[in-house]
């Protein structure tokens, strides 16, 4: 047995917790697939605020009881992934494709939407 779940957190080996945890992530992050097919139709043109609605206040919260729960060792691994599908979300919702994932005005952009919204960004 090289860990178990107890209380939604999880016990045991440090490598089979950074296994599950990512694993974890991708699951939870799983329908954000379904969440950037979303689309207008003649009558509502609002596909795109409830997909950042959505990013913001569903998908972006999935680790945040890890976070609190486990050591940062164990949970960085699966912080780095989430932050990948959420960045790769963002790209496909706004459009990235434009401006390049390699460029400086790309990066400029994921910088300031995970700025809080109060300060400009889109708290993610």
């Amino acid at each position: 047995l090289r860990g178990i779940r107890v209380l939604g957190a999880y016990l045991g080996d440090d490598e089979w917790l950074k296994t599950e945890l990512v694993a974890r992530v991708e699951r939870a992050l799983k329908p954000l697939e379904g969440i950037l097919k979303l689309c207008d139709t003649k009558e509502i043109h609002t596909a795109q605020q409830v997909t950042q609605v959505l990013l913001r206040f569903c998908s972006n919260t999935t680790l945040t009881f890890f976070l609190r729960a486990m050591p940062p060792s164990v949970t960085l691994p699966a912080a780095e992934r989430h932050d990948e599908l959420i960045d790769t979300a963002l790209y496909k919702l706004v459009g990235g494709a434009r401006v390049g994932a390699a460029g400086t005005c790309w990066e400029r952009a994921r910088k300031q939407a995970r700025l809080p919204v109060k300060m400009g960004g889109m708290g993610l």
